[in-house]
């Protein structure tokens, strides 16, 4: 039976159906699950795309080896832009 969604969600609205809920993130329905208290997610349950900037904190300490096309000479300085 397929899922009738709403026609005009906002973002973050939640809609459930057959006991399984999404979550509108203002392009598409995506799937939500309740991680049980006292539970380890690893890498493996992530989804490539899935994190966001605003899910990673401000003090975050992120190597550059973990950055897709990352090049060895660029420099990065906080709240500064430099033309090229």
């Amino acid at each position: 039976m397929p899922i009738d969604f709403p026609n005009s969600p906002s973002v973050n609205d939640q809609f459930t159906s057959g006991g399984r809920t999404w979550i509108w993130d203002g392009s598409v329905w995506k799937a939500f699950s309740q991680v049980p208290g006292n539970t380890t997610i690893t890498s493996a349950m992530i989804v490539d795309g899935t994190i966001v900037n605003a899910d990673v904190s401000a003090s975050a300490e992120i190597n550059t080896t973990k950055i897709t096309n990352w090049e060895d000479d660029q420099v990065v300085l906080s709240s500064q832009v430099f033309d090229s």
